[in-house]
Order: C-alpha cells, then sequence, then structure tokens
C-alpha cells in the first residue's frame, strides 16, 4: 500500500482495513502487508493500522523524512489584503512564466480546478500553448495521460495541476514545484515539493506563492514546520458504521457467513478492534430488517437467520452490487407522456425493482457509467418508436450501448423481447446463488 497516510485518516482507510481482511479471507492465509509513505506520523500508529488487529506486532523501518530542500516563500511587490486582486494576480501569472523559463519543468500546484484552468490559460498567453497544460481529476484520462507524456518527454516548461499530480505517479524529471496559496497540510507540501528533484542527489526546490495576508502567515508557518521536521499527526476514525454496513452487505452478496464469524472478521480490520457486539447485532438488525419509512420499510439487504446463526444476501444484496445497473446517488425525475395515447409502464420503488419495466431500466443513471440514489418515480412510455425519457436537460443524448434509444425503440416494437433487463439480471443472480423462490418473493 504506498502512500498509506492518505487514506489513513479518513473513512476511505476504515474501507480498506475491512478489504484486506475480505483478501485475507478469499486466499485462506494472512497476505504480507506492506505499507509505503514518506509523510506519516506517528509511524507506529500507522504501522499497526496497517497490520490489523489480532496480530503480531508489525516491523517499522524508518529512515526519517528529513531532507534538503531549497524552499522559499514568493509575495507580490504590491500590499497584500484579504484578497488577491487582478493587478497581483498579473504578477504572479508573470513570476511564474520567468520561472518557467529558467527551468526544464515545473510543475505548478493550486488547490481548486478552477484556479488550475484559469492559471494554465494565462500561462499559455505568456509561455505559448504548447508547452502549458492543465492537469486535474475533471478532465478525462486520455487528456491526463497526453500531459503526463508531454510532461515525461520534456515538450511541457509547466504543468498546472491539482492533487492529481500529488501522489504515485511517475511524472519524470521536474525542476522546479511552485505550491500557488498555503495547501493547508504539512504533509501534503512536503509531497507536493518532493516532486521535484526525485531522483537520487537531487534537491527538492520549490517556491510557495502567497495571495493574501492570511496565507502569507500559513506559509510561513508551513515553511518553519518543514525545516524543524514535524509533520501532522494522523488521527484514525473509530468505527465508521455506514463503511461497516457496506462493507457487510459486500460480504455476504459474496457468499453465506456465520455471524459471529463475521463478527471477527469485521473486528480483525484496526479501525474496528474495539467494536461491540451489541453494534454490530444492531447493524444486522438494521440490514435485515430495513428501514421504516412513511412508504414502508426499504433497504433489507440481508436475510439473518437467528436460529443457524447464518447471515446471507437478499436477492436486493446482489442487484446492488451491479453498478451498471443500480443508481445510488440522489436525483430529481419527472414524469414523461410523450402522447394521449401513451401508457403507464410502472411505477418504480427502492423496494419493488424487478417490477420495473425495460423503459425504467434503460433509462435509470444520470450520464453512462455513472450510478446514483434514486426516488419512487412515474414513468411513461409511448407504445411504439418510444424514447427513454431523461433525468435531466442533456442527459438523454450521451447515452450508449447497451442503454441507449435505439435499443429501447427496437425492443419495444418487438412484442416477443419485453422482458426487460433488469428481471432478467437478477433471475441470472438468482439462478446462480440458489435463492429460494420464497426469498425472491419476499424481496
Amino acid at each position: 500500500m504506498d502512500e498509506i497516510h492518505a487514506v489513513a485518516d479518513d473513512k476511505r482507510g476504515a474501507h480498506l482495513a475491512l478489504s484486506l481482511e475480505r483478501l485475507d479471507h478469499l486466499t485462506g492465509k494472512r497476505l504480507t502487508r506492506i505499507g509505503l509513505s514518506a509523510t506519516q506520523k506517528p509511524i507506529e500508529l500507522v504501522a499497526h493500522f496497517l497490520a490489523g488487529n489480532d496480530r503480531p506486532d508489525p516491523t517499522v523501518v524508518q529512515i526519517g523524512h528529513r531532507r534538503e530542500l531549497d524552499l522559499a516563500v514568493e509575495v507580490p511587490g504590491g500590499e497584500l489584503g484579504p484578497v488577491a486582486s487582478n493587478e497581483m494576480w498579473a504578477e504572479i501569472y508573470d513570476r511564474l512564466a520567468a520561472l518557467a523559463t529558467r527551468h526544464r519543468s515545473t510543475l505548478i500546484f493550486v488547490n481548486t480546478r478552477r484556479l488550475a484552468e484559469r492559471m494554465a490559460h494565462h500561462l499559455a498567453e505568456r509561455l505559448g500553448k504548447e508547452v502549458v497544460a492543465a492537469h486535474h481529476g475533471s478532465l478525462s484520462r486520455k487528456l491526463r495521460l497526453v500531459a503526463e507524456r508531454k510532461l515525461k518527454s520534456g515538450e511541457l516548461r509547466a504543468i498546472v495541476a491539482t492533487a492529481s499530480l500529488e501522489l504515485g505517479i511517475d511524472i519524470g524529471a521536474v525542476d522546479l514545484v511552485c505550491q500557488i496559496g498555503s495547501p493547508r497540510s504539512i504533509s501534503v507540501g512536503l509531497q507536493r515539493i518532493g516532486r521535484a528533484g526525485h531522483w537520487r542527489g537531487a534537491v527538492p526546490k520549490g517556491r510557495i506563492f502567497a495571495t493574501t495576508r492570511d496565507e502569507l502567515l500559513e506559509c510561513a508557518a508551513l515553511v518553519r514546520a518543514i525545516r524543524q521536521g514535524d509533520l501532522d499527526r494522523i488521527a484514525i476514525p473509530e468505527a465508521p458504521l455506514d463503511i461497516l454496513a457496506q462493507q457487510i452487505v459486500a460480504m455476504c452478496a459474496a457468499e453465506d457467513w456465520n455471524a459471529t464469524e463475521l463478527f471477527r472478521a469485521v473486528r480483525r480490520a484496526y479501525p474496528y478492534r474495539d467494536l461491540a457486539r451489541a453494534q454490530f447485532d444492531e447493524i444486522l438488525e438494521m440490514l435485515s430488517e430495513g428501514i421504516a419509512s412513511t412508504r414502508g420499510r426499504y433497504a433489507a439487504y440481508l436475510h439473518h437467520d437467528r436460529v443457524n446463526g447464518i447471515v446471507r444476501a437478499r436477492v436486493a444484496a446482489v442487484w446492488r452490487q451491479l453498478p451498471a445497473a443500480v443508481p445510488f446517488r440522489r436525483m430529481r425525475c419527472t414524469p414523461y407522456l410523450r402522447s394521449p395515447k401513451a401508457r403507464l409502464s410502472a411505477r418504480l420503488t427502492k423496494t419493488s425493482p424487478s417490477k420495473a419495466s425495460l423503459a425504467t431500466s434503460c433509462c435509470w443513471g444520470t450520464l453512462p457509467g455513472e450510478s446514483g440514489e434514486f426516488k419512487p418515480a412515474v414513468f411513461w412510455l409511448k407504445t411504439r418508436r418510444a424514447r427513454p425519457p431523461p433525468f435531466h436537460s442533456g442527459a438523454a443524448k450521451h447515452r450508449h450501448g447497451p442503454m441507449n434509444s435505439q435499443r429501447t425503440s427496437e425492443h419495444c416494437e418487438n412484442k416477443s423481447a419485453r422482458l426487460f433487463l433488469v428481471r432478467s439480471l437478477i433471475q441470472r443472480e438468482v439462478a446462480a446463488r440458489g435463492f429460494r423462490r420464497n426469498e425472491l418473493a419476499e424481496t
């Protein structure tokens, strides 16, 4: 697990810890776990988080994180205020362009994607569009790979990025790193500045640009902490129950579990080392009995056999593991009526997925490959040559693959193919897992 500090202090770390225990269970043995990071404190806590509970103490290899750094704070010539003016931004752009021309490659970190695009635009006006690029998570994978390839080959003078180039990517030789504003974390500052001179014997060179008075104080404190060898202290969240419920559903969807063995497997994950059996039983009760609402109970994904102590997944849990067909993100939907002769196709609710028609199954989600949580809604479908009702403006025209309007029309015109997609998926899972008929009806 490289850069383990990046997930250890939030719920992603709890998800990772449970996933590691599931991996050990699938392989039938305790796999060797190796964690790497240059900015973790205290390192013993992170080591125990990686190793898990009820295991021998991990071996810690500590070679120190302090390096010789060429570090300085850049301040505009004008007086700093609570907000940076346009004149100050123009001065910062000019200074960045001058630094970029003195070095082979310059990596500029910003804190927002909007600022990344704006800064790349202004630097392109000063340096040329061919030698400046932006890199952030909103760009497509193809564009990001093109920018990384150009940076490695030395075609770029400057690349403006968010945290997308902060960790774990081999970006080649970078001579200078510039941080715009405060990174608001010592570890983040060290990781970003460490991208420069990322080869043996090189000295990382970084320049931090303060744009306001508050940021000047933060940048000064950051430089002082780095020179003193200080780091942010990691706090691992204790037993987040929402992550636990999600992982229990996934584990039971793969195979049946004995409740006691499931509890022991969960407790082996470090964040859940102190989980009480009463809390675990409450999570099982919620997942097996569902959540009460004005429309009835929903989200009953498990069947808990309290006599034999077996926990198994209902069909809804297996269906929920199909991200291409199951929406999770909340969205708004309105009825869609093509003509007075249109017929009511289905009323879709969270507790009756098997009653959805072909029209509703073809219209779930927002954009292709994206999933979301849905509310009960009414879908209308024209008898022939129907078009799927879009969830929001501009979504329908982007649909492709097996769930597009052309495929919907073909299925609707062919009366023999009116078995809708969701029911076939559920029946396939039922046949594969051997669910009883009463369990299907109950789900």
